[in-house]
């Protein structure tokens, strides 16, 4: 059974989705559910995988966040 389409929350106007593989928490492709502008993946360690500080830590995601951010 196919899954819906599902829409972005209220008042969100783009959804960029970074991911790192090992972690088993973060969603590593919501595109065939949820509209999504653009994938990521990083490895952002062993230890802060699933954990804001880490990815904000690590350059790929700031830097795909960075034209969003005023």
């Amino acid at each position: 059974m196919a899954s819906a389409r599902r829409l972005r929350p209220p008042g969100v106007d783009r959804w960029y989705n970074m991911a790192d593989p090992g972690d088993l928490v973060a969603a590593q492709e919501l595109g065939g559910r949820f509209p999504v502008d653009r994938h990521g993946t990083t490895s952002i360690g062993l230890v802060d995988f699933h954990t804001l500080g880490g990815y904000l830590r690590e350059g790929t995601a700031v830097a795909g966040m960075a034209p969003y951010v005023s």
